[in-house]
């Protein structure tokens, strides 16, 4: 009976730990679920509980040595030390990463301690197995999966539940902002997702540097710049008439030669962000671009002591204004 029950236990444990990891893919976007808001995020959280308490469970019941049945916890430990660090070194993750790490952290500890305790108690009736056992073993997963979804769809309901395809256009978020009927922290997109963003808006024209957040231009040039939490849902909104501007006219001074503005701000794929960030926070250039005073005046960006950042890409010499990259090209 003993045998037989280390056995189921054992099965749970795998089962519970695949299931962990579905609901983990599901809450990230690496299996699609076709959701609108993403209702896994609670449940993605808690249900860890489940796989490490049967562990603990399976490692006190039949494990001799004191250092074995620990196990779970140290390597925990070792993890949550480990991407701590990665993430410390990793510069703007860090403190967002350490919490995550944190958060992701609590449901495996708790199971192992409910995974101790319940150990004790069990050891104390002496290791009895019954019918109700078994019933316990299927119930406890089911409640904690339950209750995640509940509080994620009653979330979702309540707090994210409109559809996607009730996001305004931009065009009416510019209006909104222009008439004092929203602010940057109260408006239609608040809540939404990136992605679902992405979705109605399209591609932004850029993304900001040194900021969590994209930016899209109206056909009048106005910006809307949208800003997300660590969870990739929008945070603040704002608008930006003032770089509605003619950026063809726009020019600056590098290294004592003129370079023009070409076109609208650009967008950078991956390797791009990379290195333009490598250059301009290592100071691996510790140079500025500054605006030519001589170009048109209503090209409307300059004041005489700014001092913009550069960089050079394998396209040409990038320029920052605004938070906004633009490329230039050497004026013939």
């Amino acid at each position: 009976m003993q045998k037989r029950f280390d056995k189921v236990l054992a099965v749970f444990v795998a089962l519970s730990f695949l299931v962990s990891v579905v609901l983990m893919l599901l809450y990230t976007e690496i299996i699609s679920a076709s959701f609108e808001t993403n209702p896994f995020g609670w449940c993605s959280r808690i249900f860890p509980v489940v796989p490490f308490l049967f562990l603990q469970l399976l490692l006190c019941k039949n494990a001799k040595r004191k250092w074995v049945q620990a196990l779970p916890l140290a390597i925990l430990a070792a993890g949550a030390l480990f991407f701590s660090v990665v993430f410390a070194l990793s510069g703007d993750w860090g403190v967002i990463g350490s919490i995550l790490t944190l958060i992701y952290s609590i449901a495996p500890v708790v199971g192992c301690g409910l995974g101790f305790v319940i150990y004790r108690i069990w050891r104390k009736q002496n290791y009895k197995i019954n019918a109700e056992r078994y019933v316990q073993l299927v119930i406890f997963p089911l409640v904690v999966l339950v209750v995640g979804l509940g509080v994620d769809f009653y979330e979702v309901r309540h707090f994210n539940g409109r559809a996607i395809y009730d996001i305004p256009a931009k065009e009416a978020i510019v209006a909104a902002f222009d008439e004092n009927t929203c602010t940057y922290t109260d408006n239609e997109l608040i809540g939404y997702t990136r992605g679902q963003l992405h979705e109605i808006w399209g591609e932004p024209q850029t993304m900001l540097a040194g900021f969590w957040g994209d930016l899209w231009k109206t056909g009048d040039g106005t910006a809307v710049i949208v800003y997300y939490d660590a969870g990739d849902r929008i945070e603040y909104v704002k608008t930006d008439r003032t770089s509605a501007y003619d950026t063809n006219r726009a020019a600056v001074t590098i290294d004592g030669k003129i370079y023009d503005v070409v076109g609208e701000s650009l967008y950078f794929e991956t390797e791009e962000a990379e290195e333009v960030y490598e250059q301009t926070e290592s100071h691996a250039i510790d140079d500025y671009a500054a605006p030519y005073m001589a170009a048109e005046p209503e090209a409307g960006y300059y004041f005489p002591d700014m001092e913009m950042d550069y960089a050079v890409l394998e396209r040409g010499i990038v320029v920052m204004y605004g938070n906004e990259w633009f490329l230039c090209s050497p004026r013939e």
